[in-house]
């Protein structure tokens, strides 16, 4: 059973964490384009006490006109929802944290990161978050 400690130990040994709170971690990735996109590695718990984790990155507000075109682009991906939560668009992936092994939780992580870059540039317009 992987624990909130040892998900937040091996994040910490392989990333530069930009922000920590008790039960959230804040990434940020820079791609090659110079752009760049913040990520959540987020504790959660049901209401039986299972530990999940929520990966989530944040896109911006889609305008209604182009939000079907954003749900057709996430349907195509392995992993990953569109979410809206205060205003702000995401993309969320959660994981049920029981067995989780360090490849089940940097592969998501790397596939989110990538699917709300491509959103956020081609929805929002530039790099905002």
């Amino acid at each position: 059973m992987a624990t909130w400690a040892q998900i937040k130990k091996a994040i910490r040994n392989n990333y530069e964490v930009a922000d920590e709170l008790q039960d959230i971690l804040k990434l940020i990735f820079t791609f090659a384009d110079d752009r760049s996109q913040v990520v959540f590695i987020e504790k959660s718990e049901t209401a039986n006490g299972e530990l999940w984790v929520r990966i989530s990155s944040p896109i911006g507000l889609i305008d209604s006109d182009d939000i079907d075109s954003a749900l057709e682009i996430v349907a195509g991906k392995i992993c990953g929802g569109l979410i809206k939560a205060n205003g702000i668009h995401y993309i969320r992936h959660s994981m049920l944290a029981d067995d989780l092994s360090y490849d089940e939780l940097i592969r998501p992580l790397g596939v989110i990161c990538g699917i709300a870059d491509l959103l956020e540039e081609q929805f929002i317009g530039g790099d905002q978050y």
